[in-house]
Order: structure tokens, then C-alpha cells, then sequence
């Protein structure tokens, strides 16, 4: 995970920065411009985070779900699933091109819709990262009825799961799976210890963790021409 974490993460920083910087302006021009500012002072750069955590969730949301329904998507997120022992190292288990996909999905789309007082970009990938950290540990944490509102450990790693799987899509706020159906409650004490996807390899192997979704999706455009 470690190895994959370091050569996608220069692979992202080589593409993602030049298409945001061709992206940016024409969504910027084509904007509604919605306002989501709060005044000045701690309480409402909290609120401020917040608004922008939730709705940067929703997106996120059907992103994800979407990764999980399409199999052009899925064979992309496959190897961020196949990890069978899941911990704070899994969250680094994603294939460089996601992130690409994430510019015109999630950050393109938030661009064009809202304005946000402009945050801290420091800040925001800070939290980014120990959020990511946070719900992939493999702790036994329950977090009872506000796990409801709040994602945890024990919430997304049933998203892990061969026997659930297709639940629990949020990052960071479970009502979003609460409003669209797809909410799986931890029962009181179960984390379950099965992880990884079924009838496939754990893909700890560069050449799987690089090339499976571009030789599948090859294959996908050669073979339906």
C-alpha cells in the first residue's frame, strides 16, 4: 500500500494540477455562483468547513456509488477494495486516475453550482487525509447512535465487506446513505473481519495496481468498436 501510495501520489501531482488549471476558468465563467459564506471569527469558519464538507459528501456520494454500480468504474476502485486486512495504509489504495475522474465530478460540478468563501486549501487537505485515516483504522470503535450522523471505523468497514459491499457510500456524513437507501447500521459490537473482494487477488502487485482498469477498459473499447 505504501509503494502504491507514493507512485500514484506523483503520478496525481504530474496530471491532476495541468487539467484543474484548464478546468478552473470555464467553470468559473459558466458559475451560478450560489453563496455559502458565513461572517468572519471561529463559529463560522467551523460552519463554513461544514457547509463545505457536506456538500463536497453529497458529490462524493454518487461518485462512489457510481464506482460501485458501473463496471467501467468499478475495475478503476476494484483495487482500493481488494485489500483484505483494511487499515489507515488503505486509504492511500487508489488507483491515480480516480482522481482525475474526481475533478470533473465532484470539484468541477461543487465549482459551478456554489461559492464558497474560499478556505484554507492546507486545511482542507489536512482533513481530507486523517478523515481518510480515521474511517480505515482498524479499531474496534463504535460510535452508537451518532455514528447515525458521523462516519467511523466501524461504519465504512462494512463498505468493505464481501457480504455488504454496496452500502455505505458517505465519507463523512451517513445521512446521505440514510436519504438514498443505502445505509447499513453497524450492529453493537460487530466489526466484521472479512475483507476484500470475492473471487478476485488481493492485487498487492504494481503491474495490477497500474494497469488492470486501463488493459479493461482497452479491452472494453477494442471489443465493442
Amino acid at each position: 500500500n505504501v509503494v502504491a501510495a507514493i507512485t500514484f501520489l506523483y503520478l496525481t501531482l504530474l496530471i491532476v494540477p495541468p487539467i484543474s488549471a484548464v478546468v478552473d476558468p470555464f467553470v468559473k465563467r459558466h458559475s451560478l455562483g450560489i453563496p455559502i459564506r458565513f461572517p468572519d471569527g471561529v463559529a463560522g469558519s467551523l460552519a463554513q468547513s461544514v457547509a463545505f464538507f457536506v456538500v463536497f459528501d453529497f458529490f462524493f456520494y454518487w461518485w462512489h456509488r457510481a464506482q460501485h454500480r458501473l463496471g467501467w468504474l468499478w475495475v478503476q476502485h476494484k483495487f482500493h477494495h481488494q485489500d483484505r486486512f483494511v487499515n489507515v495504509t488503505t486509504v492511500h489504495r487508489y488507483h491515480f486516475s480516480e482522481e482525475i475522474f474526481r475533478v470533473f465530478v465532484i470539484f468541477a460540478p461543487m465549482a459551478a453550482l456554489f461559492d464558497f468563501k474560499p478556505p484554507t486549501v492546507a486545511w482542507l487537505w489536512t482533513v481530507f487525509l486523517l478523515w481518510g485515516y480515521w474511517i480505515h483504522m482498524n479499531l474496534r470503535v463504535e460510535l452508537g447512535p451518532l455514528g447515525r450522523w458521523i462516519s467511523g471505523p466501524q461504519f465504512h468497514r462494512y463498505h468493505h465487506t464481501p457480504e455488504y459491499g454496496n452500502v455505505n457510500f458517505a465519507a463523512f456524513f451517513p445521512f446521505w446513505d440514510r436519504l438514498f437507501g443505502t445505509y447499513q447500521h453497524p450492529a453493537p459490537g460487530h466489526f466484521p473481519e472479512n475483507t476484500g473482494v470475492v473471487n478476485a487477488t488481493d492485487g498487492n502487485t504494481m503491474h495490477e495496481a497500474v494497469t488492470l482498469p486501463l488493459v479493461e477498459w482497452a479491452r472494453a473499447i477494442f471489443s465493442n468498436p
